[in-house]
């Protein structure tokens, strides 16, 4: 009994986001990935969309978000301001615009490290080294 009492009390805390991602002339855009980022904590949730397009995501937590959905060969879009209040259900959709293929390239160097021992430069000195020493005008 008690466990039938905390699944609707849980259920009660959270929130869907449900859309369509289309191209200018209206078809949907398979695999098109969808970002999913709450703006106050930070987490980002990543899927994809169906062959047709459509995409849901059930389980967010209540808060605001901003979405963004991007396919190869198309520009970028993003919706911000997105409010999600208790048991809500929202729909997005997004409408991509060809646009141009981006090219990006990343340069990685590695830098070498310091040597912060004085092994190299350390050594023994023995007694007659020593005695060899200049004494700058001491007897």
């Amino acid at each position: 009994m008690v466990l039938a009492l905390i699944v609707p009390i849980a259920a009660q805390t959270e929130a869907t986001i449900t859309g369509t991602v289309r191209d200018a002339s209206g078809a949907g855009l398979p695999s098109a990935s969808i970002a999913i980022k709450n703006v106050e904590t930070g987490a980002t949730r990543r899927i994809i969309a169906d062959p047709e397009g459509r995409y849901a995501a059930p389980a967010l937590t209540i808060g605001r978000y901003e979405l963004s959905a991007d396919l190869t060969g198309f520009a970028q879009e993003t919706k911000t301001g997105i409010t999600l209040v208790i048991g809500q259900q929202i729909n997005v959709d997004f409408t991509l615009q060809i646009g141009e293929l981006k090219e990006a390239v990343k340069v990685e160097e590695t830098i070498t490290p310091v040597n912060l021992s004085t092994q190299q430069t350390s050594g023994l000195v023995g007694e007659q080294q020593v005695k060899d020493l200049p004494l700058n005008g001491r007897s």
